[in-house]
């Protein structure tokens, strides 16, 4: 019995537990930031580590390779923040390699959406988009989002893209 005690020993439990779960014990800290959660940002460069959790000696679990990916920051530590993407992956980047610069992530089943030259749906076609490219956010009201690329402006279905809330409104 004392064998038993000492190998499983309240210490010894929450050290187990410290080590199992060490994103979540840091998430429970206050935002320090003061920014809604959750909320958008993007990647900042082509090369962007997510870790495990909010520190550098945190294992990298995802590495991003594309400027202007989309993240919903779901929780702050200090100067780290707990990140989600498109396709659930969450874990902690330091804040400087986001920024609150608002890209979206075009989302369709179809070869390709119409990017319009003005917010409507019978309007002239400009280009047509195909699944997870990356657009500027530049403005979005109603059910339109005027977005840019490298060389065209134009207007997509906010229902099309990932990085802006159904309800949000983006000037």
């Amino acid at each position: 019995m004392k064998r038993f005690a000492r190998y499983y020993s309240p210490y010894v439990i929450i050290c187990v537990l410290l080590l199992a779960f060490p994103a979540r014990i840091y998430a429970d800290e206050s935002a320090s930031s003061g920014l809604k959660i959750p909320r958008f940002v993007s990647v900042v460069f082509d090369e962007a580590n997510m870790r495990v959790g909010p520190g550098t000696q945190f294992p990298v679990k995802w590495q991003y390779r594309r400027a202007g990916m989309p993240l919903e920051v779901i929780s702050e530590y200090d100067q780290w923040r707990e990140v989600r993407d498109r396709d659930g992956v969450h874990g902690w980047m330091h804040v400087r390699l986001l920024t609150g610069t608002r890209y979206g992530l075009v989302t369709t089943t179809e070869p390709g959406i119409p990017m319009r030259r003005d917010p409507e749906a019978e309007g002239y076609i400009l280009a047509f988009l195909r699944q997870d490219v990356i657009v500027k956010l530049n403005q979005c009201l109603g059910d339109w989002c005027g977005v840019s690329t490298t060389s065209l402006e134009g207007w997509v279905q906010r229902s099309h893209l990932w990085g802006i809330y159904p309800d949000e409104m983006l000037d």
